[in-house]
This record gives structure tokens, sequence and C-alpha cells, in this order.
């Protein structure tokens, strides 16, 4: 019985918090619930996953310049885990309005947290709206990159907008 429950009350309370968000927040945040929902139906287990109005609105940088971040929006377009390589491929998308530079990338594989300041495009050549750049991840271990190893969740952080950061949870295995 609770069971049946669970699996009818998760989209619904998915379902509410876009339309919370659409209500509170417009377009961004119904980008942000999106997401929510994205990661919520591509898990095989019931997680709930709510969203609020995000209340941060610029970040200032280490140099004291303060950025804009109301519309950033970084996607994850393809990831390609090579053990043959040994490295880690991240393609990500700026679908957002502003330039977009450092990336600070978090990857979880075989339940190992990895962190890499993966660098990319740098503040005098950001990541511009509408284009695609590839993070390459070189593994240090011999057991994060090797063949049949389960990525499990990748996030991507752009330092000069830490808050609009890319989460997804994945079921990839290094090849």
């Amino acid at each position: 019985m609770k069971k049946n429950v669970v699996l009818w009350i998760v989209p619904v309370l998915i379902f509410l918090g876009i339309l919370y968000a659409v209500y509170i927040g417009g377009k961004e945040n119904f980008d942000v619930a999106r997401r929510a929902q994205k990661l919520a139906e591509g898990s095989s287990h019931s997680t709930l996953i709510t969203t609020a109005p995000t209340t941060i609105r610029t970040y200032t940088t280490e140099s004291g310049n303060t950025e804009n971040c109301q519309n950033a929006i970084l996607d994850i377009t393809n990831v390609i885990c090579s053990a043959t390589n040994n490295k880690i491929s991240i393609a990500v998308a700026n679908m957002g309005q502003i330039e977009l530079y450092d990336f600070v990338t978090f990857i979880k594989i075989e339940n190992n947290f990895i962190q890499n300041h993966t660098g990319g495009p740098t503040t005098s050549n950001p990541l511009r709206p509408g284009e695609q750049t590839t993070l390459v991840y070189t593994c240090s271990s011999s057991t994060e990159c090797t063949k049949n190893a389960k990525v499990e969740l990748i996030r991507v952080t752009p330092v000069n907008c830490p808050t609009s950061f890319v989460e997804e949870i994945f079921d990839l295995n290094c090849i």
C-alpha cells in the first residue's frame, strides 16, 4: 500500500513544484524545476526533489567583480568515460544568457568522489551563450576509469556563477 502511494505522489509533487516555481519565479525557476523533473524521471528509485526559488542573484568573484547569475543556465549534453584513454569527457552547453568560465567538476564513480578543477573556458575566452565545450578529466587512480566502472553523478560548476551549477545522475559504464 505504501509503495503504491509513493509511486503516484512523487510525480504529483514534482508537477506541483513546477507550477509553484513558474508562479513564483517565472521562466528561470521553471528551468530549475524542469531539471529536477529530469533528474527524478531518470532515477531508478523514488526520490523526492523539491525546488525553491533562488534568492542569490549575484556573486562577487575573488577579483571583486560582481556577476549577475540570474540568467546562467548550464547543461551536460554528453559524457564519455574511456578506460582505454583513462579519461572522462563531459560536454557542457551554455543555455543561458551570460558568459561562463573556469569550471569545477565533481564526479561520483564507483562510490568515490572526485573533484577536478577542469578549467575549460577562461575569463579571456569564456563559454558564450549558445556555445558548447568539452571538459576532460584524466583519471589519476587505477579504480576511477576502469572498464565497466560506473559513473553515477556529475556536477559542473562555473566559478564565476557557482549558484548556476548543473548536476545529473547517471548510470554509465566506462568503456
